[in-house]
């Protein structure tokens, strides 16, 4: 569903045949791991085939297969939108995320802290919001080298959001929830943009 069926293309690469596929408007979507480890993402996907008749195979039925595979994201509740952002923080390096009702009676207010615990050094911030004071038409996936995140921006970029940075306080029109991955990113730009648009103010 993230591939782009006009972009598949059929390449000679010296004595390889490659078939190499693009996602939608350049998107890095596209996880890769090289010896274990994880690599940049990227917005291309090459497949290596053995002679030239099979790249041409694979050229006429990708785009076909491509436009069947709907895209991959889940619409959830709020609890559903916790569960995504606590899985967004990366445990093995000390970080840590949670989004919360900012009071038990207020489900339109909203709370996030992103913390960072480390041997040499720690960190927390906190982001206190009204959901009616986001605008759901801005809500954006953000991706840089090997993470993603959900971006949240402010009606008319107003400096509203309250933050608390290590102890310091301030405003800001701008918070981003890491996520997991794209596949996550996605169900938390959907589910968030609804949640959003449901709290309205009085």
């Amino acid at each position: 569903g993230d591939l782009d069926p006009k972009s598949v293309r059929l390449n000679m690469v010296k004595d390889r045949v490659e078939v190499s596929v693009s996602t939608e408007k350049k998107n890095l979507y596209v996880w890769s791991s090289k010896a274990g480890e994880q690599q940049n993402y990227g917005n291309e996907v090459v497949f290596q085939l053995a002679d030239v008749e099979k790249g041409r195979q694979v050229v006429h039925l990708l785009p076909a297969l491509i436009e069947q595979c709907p895209e991959a994201q889940n619409l959830g509740t709020f609890s559903d939108v916790q569960n995504w952002v606590s899985k967004g923080a990366n445990s093995e390096g000390g970080e840590a995320q949670s989004l919360d009702y900012a009071s038990d009676n207020e489900t339109c207010k909203w709370k996030l802290i992103q913390s960072v615990t480390g041997d040499k050094k720690s960190s927390e911030s906190t982001y206190e919001f009204n959901a009616y004071d986001i605008d759901p038409d801005q809500v954006k996936i953000i991706v840089s080298r090997k993470s993603v995140a959900v971006q949240l921006q402010t009606l008319k970029k107003e400096n509203i959001i309250s933050t608390i940075i290590n102890e310091k306080p301030g405003y800001t029109s701008t918070i981003q929830l890491e996520a997991a991955d794209v596949i996550a990113a996605k169900s938390l730009k959907v589910s968030l943009e609804q949640l959003l648009k449901q709290c309205k103010k009085e």
